[in-house]
């Protein structure tokens, strides 16, 4: 499904770095297949930074939630 957004402003350079390194950490932390709650809160933290919560943000999120309620990814 592709969802058209109009007044969606693009990402600013250091807006994109950021959900890069979010992306990495994440998938570093599914291919490890265990979190700490530490690591948990500091990615949680990382994405309500700014307030704003983007939809590839959300999207991580997601992914990352699932693997934990799938047994996949186990919190420490």
């Amino acid at each position: 499904m592709n969802v058209d957004k109009p007044n969606r402003e693009p990402l600013s350079d250091r807006d994109r770095q950021a959900l890069e390194t979010l992306q990495q950490r994440i998938e570093q932390t599914i291919n490890r297949g265990s979190i700490s709650r530490k690591e948990h809160a500091a990615i949680l933290g990382q994405i309500y930074a700014d307030g704003i919560v983007t939809d590839r943000e959300c999207e991580l999120l997601r992914q990352m939630q699932e693997k934990i309620w799938q047994g996949e990814l186990h919190i420490e």
